[in-house]
């Protein structure tokens, strides 16, 4: 029996906003994060939640990986990807959960 003792789970706009509203986030830039971590080794699992931020309600999609010893890998893959697409995600910061800790990063 394998025992994945690390929650990690990503928490990944469908949206940014702009002075005409909510705009979707192309699938492709989602699909780029998937292909990373499934190329990493990394089972994932995707739920989709309700956010309310700033006066407004949208999704995120929220992808949890069980892994093991700590492991943050996918934490990095994910900042990264973020840094590397957030011309177009538009977001003012990431988050993500470790362990049942929720971490906002502001974005520069």
């Amino acid at each position: 029996m394998n025992e994945l003792d690390t929650k990690i789970t990503l928490h990944i706009p469908e949206y940014f906003h702009d002075e005409t509203g909510l705009i979707p986030i192309p699938e492709e830039i989602l699909h780029k994060l998937y292909i990373q971590l499934q190329d990493a080794k990394y089972d994932f699992f995707i739920t989709t939640a309700e956010t309310y931020y700033k006066n407004r309600t949208y999704t995120t999609k929220l992808v949890t990986s069980y892994t093991t010893n700590n492991d943050q890998k996918p934490i990095s893959i994910f900042k990264q990807w973020f840094k590397n697409n957030n011309n177009k995600l538009k977001q003012e910061s990431l988050a993500y959960e470790y362990n049942n800790k929720l971490f906002i990063e502001e974005l520069e």
